[in-house]
């Protein structure tokens, strides 16, 4: 369950991480559409978010609709195993 400053707060979360550049809609399946220079320069932005997220924020997002976990679970996957390479978007 959200707090209020949680509530007052996602929509803020939401046009950092979520919708710049249609960013959900480019997360899974479409980022293998990419070319190689696409996708990199995907992948490097969404890297840059991921350092840039905090815990709660994450939290925030996984507490909110599809787009914002969707987009959220993309980050943490930045966020906690970057190095290992493990988002599809990183393999390819």
């Amino acid at each position: 369950m959200r707090q209020a400053d949680e509530e007052s707060e996602l929509p803020r979360l939401i046009r950092r991480y979520v919708t710049p550049a249609r960013r959900y809609l480019k997360l899974g399946g479409s980022v293998l559409g990419m070319s190689g220079r696409e996708r990199a320069k995907f992948a490097g932005k969404l890297g840059t978010a991921a350092a840039a997220i905090t815990p709660r924020e994450l939290g925030i997002l996984l507490d909110g609709g599809w787009r914002e976990r969707k987009t959220a679970a993309w980050l943490l996957c930045h966020f906690t195993d970057e190095s290992a390479g493990h988002c599809t978007a990183r393999r390819r």
